[in-house]
Formats: C-alpha cells, structure tokens, sequence
C-alpha cells in the first residue's frame, strides 16, 4: 500500500474524479513513463537526492554508464510518492 496523489492514477474506481488527493491505496495505477521522463517532471532537489542513488548504484557496476543508461529507459517505480 503506497500513499498516492488519486489525481494521477489511471484506474477508474470509487475515487475517480480526483477529489481525494493523496491518500492510501492498494490499486493505484501510475502512468506508464521512464525514469528519464520522470526525471524531468522533479524540482532540483528531488533530482539530487534520485541521482545521488543513482549515481551511488552505478559506481558499484562494472560498467556505470551503460547501468544508468538502461536506468533512465525502465519504467518508473514510485515507493513512497510525497505530496505537492
């Protein structure tokens, strides 16, 4: 269960319209974008904070630049999104 902005989700349920704002759910349906778009949606400091991960993972493979690479192409994964 994440806590989610219902405004973003792509599911048609109860909560649809949008009106919840973020709130915990099981079913959240994020749209379907890379790491790379993501990336660019986020102010200076939550770029900072996702590519020090980044950046930290990739200096632990052989080969950093191909593993940032294949990063910024997957799917974007949203654990924990934090409100606006």
């Amino acid at each position: 269960m994440g806590y989610v902005n219902c405004a973003r989700c792509k599911r048609d349920c109860a909560r649809a319209d949008g009106s919840f704002g973020y709130t915990f759910c099981d079913d959240y349906v994020g749209a379907s974008k890379t790491n790379g778009e993501y990336l660019q949606e986020l102010n200076d400091e939550e770029k900072a904070h996702l590519l020090t991960w980044v950046f930290y993972q990739a200096a632990q493979q052989s080969n950093a630049e191909h593993y940032i690479l294949e990063w910024l192409k997957k799917p974007v994964v949203v654990f924990n999104e934090k409100a606006d």
